[in-house]
């Protein structure tokens, strides 16, 4: 691995009724496309090209949901979206969406040129039968889109 410094800290109430935590997380200088594998699997788009400077975030959440906030610093991201064909694990390129979504969705850096740096909500309600790191990664994935979109 050794693809970037990750720091990650979970404190749990043990003594909460709802189950309450807090999570708090940060991943600083990494090749956008290192995360591709889970990417491309679990919200079918692959990092073409990109360079994270860094991204944190805090979440407070219970078995009910999750609310918090993320930033993410990146620089020159492209990205290439995917459709399953044949089944699990065949994938098709997607371009003419890719260069949409490139060209009017997705900003290519954050901050941007002469722009505040966005910084994303995140509220998830959790899904009752989905695991406890499905909701935290399902958390993390709108405040990714968040700071993208």
């Amino acid at each position: 691995m050794n693809k970037a410094d990750m720091f990650l800290r979970f404190n749990f109430d043990l003594n909460s009724k709802n189950e309450a935590f807090v999570c708090r997380g940060e991943v600083v200088k990494m090749q956008a496309n290192t995360v591709n594998q889970v990417l491309k699997s679990l919200v079918m788009a692959e990092i073409k090209a990109g360079f994270i400077e860094s991204f944190s975030f805090n979440l407070k959440g219970n078995k009910m949901g999750v609310k918090g906030s993320a930033i993410m610093l990146y620089k020159r991201l492209d990205v290439m979206i995917y459709k399953q064909k044949n089944g699990f694990g065949h994938f098709k390129k997607r371009k003419f969406l890719s260069f949409i979504a490139n060209s009017f969705v997705i900003k290519n850096s954050n901050p941007l040129r002469k722009k505040n740096v966005r910084i994303a909500k995140i509220d998830y309600q959790r899904v009752p039968n989905k695991a406890f790191f499905y909701t935290i990664w399902k958390s993390l994935v709108d405040g990714i889109y968040g700071s993208v979109i």
